[in-house]
């Protein structure tokens, strides 16, 4: 069981695969999107007049956002062609690519990611490229799960789980919009390995949920309080 999940959740295909779609959740339509977008945007003084990579953008959704909120310019790493294809020419720049095989030739002032390092294995190396990949003083923005939310069971969620080791276990949730394995991780496991590549981490945030997130996913307010993500915030 623990080597299909883990199979499934560092899967570079996991979103083409047909019993998941993203293409109902438009923009900040979608409550969790939202929710994310809220807390980036406390530091959207980055943002301004800085080129920035947005890693497993999926259908581009934050892209348009950033831009509209200063950045000079924004451009996204995607390994789904579901997503890329649902992106469509968005007006923005999609390289159809993991993080391990990105091209390294160009540098960034920010690497932003909501969501995606639970599908990535070997942090060890994903770490390392961000390091190559962002301009010295320039930033790394993290949304990552938090290590207890994703065990719960939760109003209209189906809750798998394996534990790989005692700050890590593997997840299968399965809701309205499809089935999504991911690693989640305790946040100084990330922490850890920015360290090691010698980005300094400024500060973790517990993403709790909002006034606004329990008022448009009323599943949320049973956890008033409580982080269910983390804003991992480096720099470099």
């Amino acid at each position: 069981m623990v080597e299909k999940l883990l199979a499934r959740a560092t899967s570079p295909t996991q979103y083409d695969l047909d019993d998941i779609s993203w293409s109902t959740e438009n923009g900040l339509q979608s409550p969790t999107r939202k929710f994310f977008f809220d807390y980036l945007l406390r530091f959207k003084g980055e943002w301004s007049d800085a080129d920035i990579l947005d890693i497993g953008c999926g259908t581009g959704w934050l892209m348009h956002l950033l831009k509209e909120n200063g950045a000079k310019s924004v451009e996204g790493i995607e390994p789904s062609h579901k997503n890329v294809a649902y992106a469509g020419d968005n007006g923005f720049k999609i390289y159809h690519s993991d993080l391990d095989s990105f091209s390294e030739d160009k540098r960034y002032d920010l690497l932003i990611s909501v969501m995606t390092f639970g599908h990535i294995d070997d942090l060890n190396t994903a770490f390392e490229k961000m390091a190559r990949l962002v301009r010295d003083n320039g930033g790394v923005q993290l949304i990552v799960p938090a290590y207890d939310y994703f065990k719960r069971e939760r109003d209209g969620c189906k809750v798998e789980f394996e534990e790989l080791d005692p700050e890590e276990y593997v997840v299968q949730v399965t809701r309205e919009q499809g089935t999504i394995a991911e690693i989640v991780r305790k946040v100084e496991v990330y922490e850890r390995a920015a360290k090691r590549v010698g980005l300094a981490v400024e500060d973790s945030i517990p993403m709790v949920p909002t006034d606004s997130l329990m008022r448009d996913s009323p599943r949320h307010a049973a956890f008033k309080g409580q982080p269910i993500t983390y804003l991992v915030r480096l720099r470099k």
